[in-house]
């Protein structure tokens, strides 16, 4: 057996038993859900090739009906109104699905289009690729780039060019496919 599909075989084991049993749809019990599965992703190691794939059933057990509407709809929350919008903390924009990294702080700005924006997406360390995929998106008549999460396929916004240098691209993402990991502060370093 390779090495990728036991990896594969044993993430699928672990996320089906450890999931706590689901009580009523409630806020923290999502929660509780979405920090298991950060904890699946630090202790299963799972390779750059491996894919989070899920039934939709499991998704709406996993998410609150704005984020599975967004992520797997391919929905788009109202401008002006999501949550990172006007967010200028220090952290990473996290793919709320699946915990993937996927935007820096460091690449944020205010496009004035109502959606967070960002000029490029995180690099996964494994292979030096982006932690998003680009897929051409011919719905509502218009010709776009659909962004999707690489290790989730979560629908998470479009690409424009016409974002800052350096890349010269806009990431316009919907605030409810991330999750905000903020940086923690650093105590002030004494005096001498």
């Amino acid at each position: 057996m390779s090495a990728t599909i036991f990896r594969r075989i044993f993430a699928i084991k672990v996320i089906f038993r450890g999931i706590p049993a689901l009580k009523p749809r409630t806020t923290s019990n999502i929660k509780q859900i979405k920090n298991h599965q950060k904890s699946i992703y630090t202790y299963t190691a799972l390779g750059a090739d491996d894919r989070l794939i899920l039934t939709n059933a499991e998704w709406k057990e996993r998410l609150t009906p704005e984020e599975y509407y967004i992520t797997h709809q391919k929905g788009t929350e109202r401008p002006f109104t999501g949550e990172y919008y006007k967010n200028h903390e220090d952290g990473v924009y996290e793919c709320v699905c699946c915990g993937t990294k996927l935007f820096s702080s460091a690449s944020k700005y205010d496009s004035g289009s109502g959606w967070p924006s960002f000029f490029e997406p995180t690099k996964c360390p494994v292979d030096n690729t982006d932690n998003v995929n680009l897929i051409e998106d011919t719905s509502h008549g218009l010709i776009r780039t659909e962004v999707t999460c690489k290790k989730c396929n979560a629908h998470l916004g479009h690409v424009f060019n016409d974002g800052p240098p350096p890349t010269g691209k806009r990431y316009c993402i919907n605030s409810a496919s991330l999750d905000f990991e903020k940086t923690p502060s650093t105590p002030n370093e004494p005096e001498q």
